[in-house]
């Protein structure tokens, strides 16, 4: 509840709606593991990671999307402060074709950067999010080594600028990228079980 409450609050501060109604947030299963870079370690590390489907109304509009979070290290982590500290993922429904396809895109780079040992980092695309214009999620390609590629998810204020912090990156490796793509493809079709199970214990 606490995300989609983020979203609410975003939404008003930028003016993109009135009123919100039919507010609906559900805790789903998730496999994937998003990794946030440890600077102790020097690693990019797998962090407990959570998803919800968050569904409202707005503007004669219909919002129903699937979310992901992990928590992040170190003190600029600062719990339930700064969704910016939460490496989020937001994809609405409408969106899950364009992120399948950076999915896709990132998936053929990393196996060809691995069949040639090259490393490098490039943008693959990025869209302003359906719940707001003044956020963007942006994908991206980054090499950690030779061996090691990681499909970057970038939360970005674009209010002055594109401006993409580096607390509110999710980093996945290939096979999440894969799992992360099976999840929405579910969640399309809708094969992701939506059920209030709080409503079973009163």
């Amino acid at each position: 509840m606490k995300h989609l409450l983020i979203i609410i609050t975003l939404l008003f501060i930028t003016g993109c709606i009135s009123t919100a109604t039919n507010i609906k947030t559900t805790r789903v299963t998730t496999n994937v593991d998003i990794k946030v870079f440890n600077s102790l370690s020097s690693d990019y590390v797998n962090r407990p990671t959570f998803a919800e489907v968050n569904e409202y109304d707005y503007d004669n509009r219909h919002v129903k999307s699937l979310n992901y979070s992990a928590n992040g290290f170190g003190s600029t982590y600062l719990q339930g402060v700064s969704y910016l500290n939460k490496s989020p993922i937001w994809v609405n429904i409408t969106e899950v074709d364009t992120v399948i396809s950076y999915i896709d895109k990132f998936i053929e780079w990393e196996t060809k950067a691995k069949s040639k040992g090259d490393m490098f980092s490039k943008d693959i695309g990025q869209f302003d999010s359906y719940t707001s214009s003044s956020i963007t999620f942006k994908y991206s390609f980054f090499s950690g080594n030779k061996s090691n590629h990681y499909l970057v998810v970038s939360y970005c204020s674009n209010g002055m600028g594109l401006i993409c912090s580096a607390n509110s990156k999710s980093y996945l490796d290939v096979e999440e990228a894969n799992t992360l793509k099976e999840e929405l493809l579910k969640f399309k079709s809708g094969e992701v079980k939506i059920r209030d199970i709080a409503s079973d214990y009163t």
